[in-house]
């Protein structure tokens, strides 16, 4: 967020104050008009994945871009793989909807168990003020 934050500040768009979620929709905004934005934020992208982009390049084709992928999933490097697989010259249809899936899906349980936490920690909080008044009222 802050490489983005500087993005879209040397561009004269967004405050200093405004919201990652602000932030990234003015982002979104300004790189699908396919300008300056959209430039500065692939050449960030691709210098920050530089390895990965090198590592799949490798691959010739769908097929062994998915095989890399795959490889790259189970070790661990997926952001610079995601991307490296966005921009790769072998990378068909099917394979960026499976990536995207790779990497949409595992967001629900994370979702839930976000709320979970939240819900708990709310729990958390009413039982230690209670907790709290019960020490006062016997003190």
């Amino acid at each position: 967020m802050d490489e983005l934050r500087r993005v879209v500040r040397k561009l004269g768009a967004g405050t200093a104050e405004a919201s990652d979620h602000a932030l990234y929709g003015i982002a979104v905004d300004l790189t699908a008009q396919q300008g300056v934005c959209a430039k500065l934020v692939n050449t960030a992208l691709d210098d920050r994945n530089r390895m990965a982009i090198r590592s799949l390049g490798a691959a010739t084709d769908a097929k062994g871009l998915r095989a890399a992928w795959r490889y790259a999933l189970a070790e661990g490097g997926i952001p610079g793989a995601y991307w490296a697989v966005l921009t790769h010259p072998g990378a068909d249809q099917a394979l960026i909807s499976e990536v995207f899936g790779d990497m949409h899906m595992p967001s629900h349980p994370v979702g839930a168990a976000k709320r979970a936490d939240v819900r708990q920690l709310a729990a958390q909080d009413r039982e230690i003020t209670a907790l709290r008044e019960t020490v006062a009222r016997q003190q």
